[in-house]
């Protein structure tokens, strides 16, 4: 392997949702909410599947053509999140930054971001 980029569960930093569990709660009332991938079959899409199917959320997939078209659309509030690589989204996490981190998909904490 020559590297790996594990991706990051993000809202805008606007967002009331401090942590993912109050995000998968949230999204279980009402309508659900949106989730920007990259379209069908990417990333984003599986892991919004993915906390569908084993934490009940009530994501619905809103694809975009691409990965920067989503995150575009959480910093606007189009959607209300996105699961991005971390190497996209960690200069957007930083303090004073358009997003706010909730959880990664890797198995432990990113060290650029602990």
């Amino acid at each position: 392997m020559i590297g790996l980029s594990p991706s990051v569960i993000v809202v805008s930093s606007k967002s009331n949702y401090k942590n993912l569990k109050e995000f998968v709660e949230a999204s279980k009332t009402g309508q659900g909410f949106h989730f920007a991938t990259a379209g069908t079959g990417s990333t984003p899409h599986f892991v919004a599947e993915m906390l569908n199917t084993k934490y009940g959320a009530k994501l619905i997939p809103v694809p975009y053509k691409s990965g920067s078209e989503g995150a575009t659309a959480v910093i606007g509030g189009q959607v209300e999140g996105t699961s991005e690589a971390s190497i996209i989204s960690l200069p957007h996490i930083k303090p004073g930054g358009k997003f706010r981190a909730l959880a990664t998909t890797w198995t432990q904490r990113i060290s650029a971001y602990p």
